[in-house]
């Protein structure tokens, strides 16, 4: 009977791993669509911009090059231990990726403001 019970009990624990396993992987998924549909709205501003004019089209090439990296980064910059450790990896994701856009926001309207809002 015991034997039983603890086949039982192991069982339990199987089951329970595989769905935490399954919820990462729904969860990674999630997210890797999500940085995916970010960067093809990226693409889609870069190419808007290419249509209004080629200096645009230029200035609208950074992000592409610009936010994998940032977000990549994010993990050592912006994200701490401590975020890491009480707050849910959505919340991760999310500051993530704020962070990602905030940058590549900040460096098109600072390269902006330098070669075309100045006249000539």
């Amino acid at each position: 009977m015991r034997l039983c019970r603890d086949n039982l009990n192991k069982v339990d624990e199987i089951k329970s791993l595989n769905i935490e396993t399954l919820k990462l992987i729904v969860m990674k998924f999630i997210c890797n669509f999500l940085l995916i549909l970010n960067y093809i709205v990226y693409i889609i501003a870069d190419v808007c911009a290419w249509a209004e004019n080629i200096k645009y089209g230029l200035l609208f090439l950074l992000p592409l090059f610009v936010f994998p990296i940032v977000v990549k980064l994010a993990n050592k910059v912006a994200v701490s231990q401590a975020d890491k450790f009480f707050k849910s990896e959505w919340d991760v994701f999310l500051k993530k990726l704020k962070w990602g856009n905030s940058v590549v926001f900040a460096i098109v309207a600072l390269g902006y403001w330098l070669f075309f809002s100045q006249s000539n």
